[in-house]
């Protein structure tokens, strides 16, 4: 239970650090940032888990903390870049909730390929 707790610990760190980081470096620059921190946190969760017990849990951990950074930053990111795209309010709202709609498609989709 831990280590799926920690992936929601860090996707609230993300979604709050992210954001800033998005005003700070841009959009562009910022979803760059969250996607190298999920594959870097996916790559430490899968790569790193030998060792001693302690290493292991401690390593996934850190792995999962990291992946779960990279994936809360992308929904604050992913909202402002499709509402940023537009000029009017109500197009605003139709890309943003576009963009969030895609997501749960986007997560199936690669186990109804692997069938």
């Amino acid at each position: 239970e831990f280590l799926l707790s920690i992936v929601f610990i860090g996707s609230v760190v993300g979604m709050l650090v992210m954001g800033y980081l998005g005003d700070a470096l841009g959009i562009g620059p910022a979803l760059i940032v969250t996607n190298a921190l999920v594959v870097i946190g996916a790559l430490v969760s899968a790569f790193l888990s030998c060792g001693a017990p302690r290493a292991v849990w401690r390593d996934v951990a850190i792995g999962r903390f990291v992946l779960g950074v990279g994936v809360g930053g992308n929904y604050p990111l992913s909202a402002a870049k499709a509402a940023g795209s537009v000029s009017t309010s109500e197009d605003a709202v139709a890309n943003a909730a576009a963009a969030f709609f895609w997501q749960a498609p986007g997560s199936c989709a690669p186990y109804l390929v692997a069938l």
